[in-house]
């Protein structure tokens, strides 16, 4: 049972890095795109839109077919989408698998530590889960810090 708590809780952590993957290259994507910042900005918000309407998607489908089946099938369904974001030729495109890319990594939040949080199993979760987000934060720190070098 540690094994998937720490697993569930590792995926709830990685759903806050792809939460805020973008925003230390949105002036790289501006350029890219030939678009200004704030305009380039809209992937962060179509993200947090996919997200939300995720939430109350995918609870009631990991009740129906079981939580860990839906979170193992949704963090696929989302490392394809990260790859197929990185192609895009356009900003709409990219918005596109942005909001995608938001929908399905909302399971793993909702499911894996709702769901644990539900069993009981939240005093194993409070330790796991700060330490990914403070990864996440940490790993942001350091790539705003790279593109200021650079």
């Amino acid at each position: 049972m540690d094994r998937i708590v720490i697993l569930l809780a590792v995926a709830a952590g990685a759903t806050g890095m792809a939460m805020r993957a973008v925003e230390p290259m949105l002036p790289a994507l501006a350029g890219e795109f030939g678009v200004t910042i704030p305009v380039a900005a809209y992937i962060i918000t179509v993200f947090a839109a996919g997200y939300t309407v995720g939430q109350f998607l995918f609870g009631p489908l990991g009740d129906r077919f079981g939580k860990l089946r839906v979170v193992t099938g949704t963090l696929i369904a989302s490392s394809l989408l990260f790859f197929a974001s990185s192609l895009s030729g356009d900003l709409v495109t990219l918005g596109l698998w942005r909001v995608a890319l938001g929908l399905t990594t909302s399971a793993s939040f909702v499911l894996g530590l709702g769901g644990l949080w539900l069993l009981g199993l939240q005093l194993k979760l409070i330790p796991i889960g700060g330490m990914t987000t403070r990864f996440g934060s940490f790993n942001e720190r350091i790539s705003k810090g790279r593109k200021r070098e650079a």
